[in-house]
């Protein structure tokens, strides 16, 4: 596999439904003047052996690495096998495999414009049936995050969340994680993290829009170890903690 930029490698989980678990592995290049997004799907077939079982290249503008532009994969159709969520700099995509056609784009959704998109896999309303949010940074000052859901007949149909609310993705965490919260009056808001002893290692003022905001923190940086942590928000007339396990 020859491209650049390898900055999105993922572990997709069986998407073919053989038994056997794959990988994507996602890179962006320019080509002839115009940047293409590569995308390989590949499966082990023994000890440090690999084989390239599908792969793809779409034209691309360059994502901002800082702001996320993750992939995500999960059952979002409810029949038990995970899609691919590909996630590009204007567009996401959800992937599909299909007997007898193979790896298909089954949706997209486009954004005119924005700088990034990232994406997430949870059964936000506890329906059983994964919901697909979306962050988007439309400019550094206009980020929303959406949240599609698929119904049985696989129409989409956006979900309104309940304001105010707080999440956070991933609940176990290795690195990053995104902070999603809807407030229901433009204000400033405080974000904290707590250790289990009780004690405040981390605070941020954020300035909120009404509805929907988000952001990433690496929590690497905070030169925090292992364990549980407590990741709280407080708002005017509101005030959320989650729990998170760090795996470093």
């Amino acid at each position: 596999m020859i491209s650049e930029n390898y900055y999105n490698n993922l572990f997709i989980g069986d998407v073919n439904n053989n038994g056997k678990p794959e990988i994507m592995i996602h890179s962006h290049k320019p080509s002839s003047g115009t940047w293409r997004d590569d995308i390989w799907i590949i499966k082990a077939t023994g000890d440090n052996q690999y084989q390239v079982i599908w792969y793809d290249s779409i034209p691309y503008n360059p994502a901002y690495p800082d702001y996320g532009a993750r992939s995500s994969a999960g059952d979002v159709t409810g029949d038990g096998i995970p899609e691919i969520i590909l996630s590009t700099t204007k567009k996401v995509y959800i992937i599909q495999y299909i007997p007898g056609q193979g790896y298909t784009y089954i949706w997209q959704k486009i954004y005119l414009p924005a700088d990034n998109i990232s994406t997430t896999v949870y059964d936000i309303n506890n329906n059983s049936i994964n919901d697909v949010v979306l962050s988007v940074l439309l400019s550094e000052e206009n980020p929303i995050t959406e949240i599609y859901e698929y119904t049985p007949e696989v129409k989409e149909k956006e979900i309104s969340l309940i304001y105010p609310d707080f999440g956070v993705f991933p609940l176990i965490v290795s690195d990053s994680v995104q902070i999603l919260y809807n407030i229901n009056i433009p204000q400033r808001i405080d974000f904290y993290i707590f250790n289990v002893s009780g004690e405040k290692i981390y605070h941020k003022k954020l300035k909120s829009l009404r509805g929907k905001n988000f952001f990433y923190l690496d929590l690497r940086r905070l030169n925090i170890f292992s364990g549980i942590y407590f990741l709280k928000l407080e708002a005017k007339n509101f005030e959320k903690t989650k729990k998170i396990i760090l795996k470093l």
